[in-house]
């Protein structure tokens, strides 16, 4: 599969996952909120994958759909660093600007690979 490898996240490697504000926003129900980690890892690494392909393209639109696909799932979650690069690729595609793209698809990735680290953890037992 092509998910993100899980790292261990430390407090300054922090993606924005706020695990106790999502629990009382699913009124306590652990069960679905692994759910969703479990979903998102998986579904994540697809599409990073599918977004890594379209920028090698060049496939404008593609990024664009991509990338607010991302900022919707990892707003879930409130991971905002990841939020708001994938909002800005959102942009570069919608604009078929994709000069600069490198550097925020890979800050992108960074965001999702600390996010999905988190949780893994949770997924795990250990987030909190």
């Amino acid at each position: 599969m092509n998910d993100p490898a899980p790292a261990s996240p430390t407090p300054e490697d922090h993606s924005g996952f706020d695990q106790e504000d999502l629990l009382d926003q699913l009124n306590g129900n652990l069960p679905l909120l692994i759910e969703l980690a479990e979903l998102f890892i998986v579904t994540s690494g697809l599409t990073i994958g599918e977004l890594r392909d379209a920028i090698r393209r060049g496939d404008a639109g593609q990024v664009q759909r991509l990338a607010h696909r991302l900022k919707g799932s990892g707003s879930t979650f409130g991971a905002d660093r990841a939020m708001q690069a994938a909002d800005a690729l959102e942009r570069m595609g919608a604009a078929r600007m994709l000069t600069g793209v490198d550097a925020l698809y890979a800050d992108l990735e960074r965001e999702i690979r600390l996010l999905v680290a988190e949780l893994t953890l949770l997924r795990q037992g250990r987030g909190g």
